[in-house]
């Protein structure tokens, strides 16, 4: 899937221990599973929190890629996180959780990358047990060739939960992120 879209798709949960300040952080890619996988093998990685104080755990997901590839994900995402929101407030008997599993479902036929990444994160930020803040951050690397959109899934804003959030996927870039090749168009 990376090289038809540009871009990684990655979900991360970190776990911190409060005895030695340490994170340890899992997660999965788009290289490793198919999209319609992700919420099962989202909600395996959560099953293994289980457990855990709920404020020692972070849920990331990230978009690896190239600037204008990275912006698509992120504007699709506002798209569809802003049509449930505007559902919700204009109907009131508006049924969030079936319109986004339809929407989810119906994602699986199509061949739209961004559209089923926005669908698989609106899903998790509305449908589980607590409604998510998302908290965007991003890194670039030095050379500008590589940009991380991060989107961390938050109970409220707290900076120390966004400093966490920037840990956490630093040391998963730096231990297990997939060696990724970008070309330019000088090749």
């Amino acid at each position: 899937m990376l090289e038809h879209t540009g871009v990684l798709f990655t979900y991360l949960i970190a776990l911190k221990d409060d005895e030695t300040d340490r994170i340890s952080v899992s997660g999965i890619n788009s290289l490793q599973c198919l999209l319609k996988d992700f919420p099962l093998r989202i909600a395996e990685l959560k099953e293994e929190a289980e457990g855990t104080n709920p404020e020692d755990i972070l849920e990331i997901y990230c978009i690896f890629g190239a600037n204008p590839q990275t912006k698509v994900f992120m504007d699709q995402i506002r798209k569809v996180q802003n049509l449930v929101y505007n559902n919700i407030l204009t109907n009131k008997d508006f049924d969030y959780q079936a319109f986004i599993l339809q929407n989810l479902a119906e994602q699986e036929k199509k061949k739209c990358f961004s559209e089923h990444v926005a669908w698989i994160i609106t899903y998790h930020t509305f449908c589980f047990e607590r409604l998510y803040a998302l908290q965007q951050f991003q890194f670039t690397q030095a050379d500008d060739m590589l940009e991380v959109c991060c989107l961390g899934l938050g109970l409220e804003y707290e900076d120390n939960r966004r400093l966490w959030m920037q840990s956490a996927v630093e040391i998963w870039m730096e231990r297990e992120a997939p060696p990724i090749i970008w070309q330019t168009g000088n090749d």
